[in-house]
């Protein structure tokens, strides 16, 4: 299952990228794509709400109604892989556009950046899931537009702050957001681990 999700990840590239060429298009119609207010809402509506949602889609549709997704903690693994699967197809086509050249600073950046976006999406995933379970169809939709929302805001920022790497200001600005991302992500997913049980074993307000 885990090694699938990791192959639909590199699928979701192909999804990701005809919806985003539309999307270019579309806002390059209404707003000037050389401006600046372009590349702002490029990389929130078209970049970061089309990759996390490419992402989400071919998850929930692996994974959603497989009996195996019956702990806290399987909707972050699912994400995860998703996203390493994404990330994975989409630095091999990025060495053979840009060269070896790029493959270093994606390493350490953008391939953890993915990760942390995934880590958002799969807690919230996992939330919905527990109120599937529990009943509460109101608060699962909610979660399900979170698991969503939240990375494509996280993706959206580290795309825009990572415009401006190349000052000083813009490196120091960059650097802070991606440290502070980890660290918020890593605290997500350590108390996902400490409280992982079978949903059938959860109760209302656990």
């Amino acid at each position: 299952l885990v090694w699938s999700l990791v192959g639909l990840g590199g699928l979701s590239i192909a999804i990701a990228y005809i919806l985003e060429s539309i999307g270019g298009v579309g806002l390059s119609w209404i707003i000037d794509p050389y401006s600046g207010t372009f590349n702002f809402l490029y990389y929130f509506l078209i970049v970061g709400l089309v990759e996390e949602a490419s992402k989400y889609f071919v998850m929930s549709l692996r994974t959603w109604k497989n009996p195996e997704f019956n702990c806290l903690f399987d909707g972050l693994v699912y994400a995860v892989a998703v996203s390493a699967g994404f990330a994975l197809f989409e630095n091999v086509l990025y060495l053979i556009r840009y060269g070896s050249s790029v493959v270093f600073i994606r390493a350490i950046v953008s391939i953890p950046g993915h990760i942390c976006f995934a880590v958002f999406m799969g807690s919230w995933y996992s939330a919905a899931k527990k109120y599937e379970k529990w009943g509460d169809l109101q608060k699962k939709k909610h979660c399900q537009a979170l698991a969503i929302i939240v990375p494509a805001i996280a993706h959206g920022l580290f795309d825009v702050i990572s415009d401006y790497i190349e000052t000083g200001f813009g490196l120091i600005v960059f650097g802070i957001y991606v440290i502070a991302m980890f660290i918020i992500s890593w605290k997500m997913m350590k108390r996902m681990a400490d409280k992982d049980t079978q949903y059938n074993e959860m109760h209302p307000g656990t």
